[in-house]
């Protein structure tokens, strides 16, 4: 898992290309998160996925994040940009959504994806 600044990721997802960026934003005492990023999306290995964290207090927003872990899949060109997902999710949907973000991003529409 990849810590970066609200900066850093910003530039990755305006210069996304052929990945999806994700990015689950986290707080320091959410349990939750720990649990997913430990259990589901460290183990997600595939060479077209570059995961980062991010502190959901060090986003500067006046619209506050309403829970944790969000996260945020960014994939070039889809209609649905980002795509969200709030909580926790187990591996195996994890790797499920993973294999439908991927038809997204070889070519397929989001509505035919979902």
């Amino acid at each position: 898992m990849n810590n970066k600044s609200y900066e850093e990721i910003k530039s990755l997802v305006d210069n996304i290309s052929d990945k999806i960026i994700t990015v689950v934003i986290t707080q320091p005492d959410c349990e939750t998160c720990k649990n997913f990023i430990e259990n589901s999306l460290s183990k997600i290995e595939d060479e077209k996925i570059e995961v980062y964290s991010l502190d959901a207090k060090k986003i500067p927003t006046i619209f506050p994040i309403a829970a944790t872990p969000t996260t945020y899949f960014f994939i070039k060109d889809c209609d649905v940009f980002p795509i969200i997902r709030q909580g926790y999710a187990d591996l195996d949907n994890l790797k499920n959504e993973v294999k439908q973000f991927k038809r997204i991003l070889n070519g397929e529409k989001f509505n035919e994806v979902f």
